[in-house]
C-alpha cells in the first residue's frame, strides 16, 4: 500500500505553513474523502466518495414519500499514484 495520504498531508501542511503569517499556531488538517481501516498492516487509508441519492416510495396510505439515503464508493486504486490498494507490498 502506498503512503500518499501521509505524504500529501505533509506537503499541504508545509504549504499552508509557508503561506501563513509569522507566529501562526499549530496547523490541523484532514483530507476529506478517505476511509480509515485497521488491517494486519496497521491503519490504512482508502479514497472514498460519498454518494447521496433520493427516490420516491409508496406509503401504506396510498401516497408517495421522498426517501433520502447515503452510501459510499471506495476506491480500489490510489487517486494520487495509481497503486492498487490491495497489491502485495513490495519487498
Amino acid at each position: 500500500m502506498c503512503n500518499c495520504y501521509d505524504m500529501i498531508k505533509t506537503k499541504l501542511v508545509d504549504r499552508i505553513a509557508d503561506a501563513a503569517p509569522k507566529g501562526h499556531g499549530k496547523i490541523e488538517l484532514e483530507i476529506k474523502g478517505y476511509l480509515f481501516g485497521i488491517s494486519d498492516e496497521g491503519v490504512t487509508h482508502r479514497s472514498s466518495n460519498e454518494v447521496a441519492y433520493t427516490y420516491t416510495a409508496p406509503t401504506k396510505a396510498g401516497g408517495v414519500k421522498k426517501v433520502s439515503k447515503k452510501t459510499f464508493v471506495r476506491a480500489t486504486f490510489c487517486p494520487f499514484c495509481g497503486v492498487n490498494y490491495d497489491a502485495e507490498p513490495k519487498e
